[in-house]
């Protein structure tokens, strides 16, 4: 049984409620207690298995490209309760689609790609996903610096291009 879901029943059956979204646990309870300790677990635990997968892959891309891998920008949001504000998933286009295409050669975007794992002999189909069809993610998180925080550099190491 999962701790969300064995909470959740007790919740339930202590607020007397069927609705799911109605039930709570009081956070200075035993109960709330217990919870808030389970969900800290789960938490930290998510926390390592990705840290453990996270270096699995780097050093899986390691031993196939003979690189460490370099980084690109990972950010922390500063959440703002009182207001309702947006920030960048990502650095956004700066050409179509189409105007890459147009713009971006081959032996270009071969170029623009050195370093990363990709299936160079798709070139010609991807072009509209060349790494110059986006706006300069630096320049995109100074705009932002009152919203999010840089917190590390990230590169990729892999690019899968679906065409």
């Amino acid at each position: 049984m999962s701790a969300s879901g064995r909470h959740g029943r007790l919740a339930a059956r202590q607020t007397g409620t069927s609705k799911e979204n109605l039930a709570h646990l009081a956070i200075a309870s035993e109960a709330g207690q217990d919870y808030l300790r389970d969900m800290h677990f789960c938490q930290a635990y998510a926390m390592e298995n990705r840290k453990f997968m996270m270096n699995s892959f780097v050093g899986a891309v390691r031993d196939l490209t003979g690189k460490v891998p370099d980084w690109s920008t990972l950010v922390n949001i500063h959440h703002n309760y009182c207001e309702c504000e947006d920030c960048s998933h990502g650095a956004g286009r700066k050409l179509s689609r189409n105007a890459a295409k147009r713009v971006v050669g081959v032996g270009e975007l071969n170029d623009m790609m050195e370093g990363i794992v990709w299936d160079s002999n798709a070139a010609k189909l991807v072009r509209d996903e060349a790494p110059v069809a986006y706006k300069d993610l630096n320049e995109v998180m100074m705009n932002q610096e009152d919203l999010v925080e840089v917190v590390h550099k990230l590169k990729p190491l892999m690019n899968m291009k679906g065409y």
